[in-house]
């Protein structure tokens, strides 16, 4: 299996770990730092073993990222592990790594690949083609939608089964080309629509504040719009005070909603195993 060169590797990295920050928004966990600078440069395959082992305990962007890169370490217990830790994490963009190390040379590898892809819908999943998807969000207050909807289409980019329309694209993600929503029109691709509408209540008391946040998403069928799939994610956020300022709310009851994001987006992925 060709190896990429590691400052390639590198640069991915530090650029995934800067849009986990920026969509996160949330404080780094420096738990995970060492096991990522043990796998991706500590020449002991011992160590990176263990480092592998360890990491399938985090689901954050580095992690995920510096897994990745152990799919092509030069040793094959290293990249069997780093196939089985990917597997338990479940998070979609490791599908098509996976079942690309399917064909590695070592058959303990390919046995770790197929088992990482039972989480996906088993090793017949990387057989099934891309889906054209549409995504939409809809909300009351701006910042939260664009913040969601960002999220929703960067974790959908990172997923090489999914088609996004151009229309769609965030700037500079996803590949150049023909729109495929002329091969979903044509029956040679499926399609899916997910829309989501985000709404936001505060509510008063006595003694407290409390944000309720709500994502309601449905799952459409294209091009003829059939309804598949719906549910509805709900968090509750107790600011612990009657007396808090409606910027303060603001700022929470965003937080609230992008916090829903990633379990909105963990829904959609479940239907899209589905397909076949």
């Amino acid at each position: 299996m060709a190896r990429m060169p590691r400052r390639t590797h590198l640069a991915r990295i530090l650029a995934v770990t800067a849009l986990g920050l920026a969509l996160g928004g949330a404080q780094a966990a420096p738990a995970y730092e060492p096991l990522v600078d043990a796998l991706m440069r500590n020449e002991n395959a011992k160590v990176r073993l263990s480092a592998a082992k360890r990491l399938a305990r985090f689901k954050d962007a580095p992690v995920l990222a510096a897994l990745t890169f152990a799919l092509e370490d030069p040793d094959a217990t290293v990249r069997a592990q780093a196939a089985d830790s990917l597997g338990k994490i479940g998070d979609a963009s490791a599908f098509q790594p996976l079942c690309d190390l399917r064909r590695d040379r070592d058959p303990l590898v390919q046995s770790a690949a197929r088992g990482a892809l039972k989480g996906f819908g088993g090793e017949t999943a990387c057989k099934a083609g891309k889906v054209f998807v549409e995504i939409e969000v809809t909300c009351d207050h701006e910042p939260s939608r664009l913040a969601v909807e960002k999220l929703l289409l960067a974790k959908a980019t990172q997923n090489q089964r999914i088609a996004l329309g151009r229309a769609l694209d965030l700037a500079g993600q996803g590949e150049a080309g023909p729109d495929p929503r002329a091969e979903m029109q044509a029956g040679r691709m499926k399609g899916v629509a997910m829309k989501v509408h985000l709404t936001r209540e505060v509510t008063r008391t006595a003694t407290s504040t409390v944000i309720t946040c709500a994502g309601a998403q449905s799952l459409y069928q294209l091009p003829d719009k059939a309804l598949r799939a719906s549910a509805t994610q709900r968090v509750g956020l107790d600011l612990g005070s009657p007396k808090v300022t409606d910027q303060a709310i603001d700022t929470n009851a965003q937080a609230c909603l992008e916090h829903l994001g990633p379990v909105l987006y963990d829904e959609f992925d479940k239907y899209l195993r589905t397909l076949k």
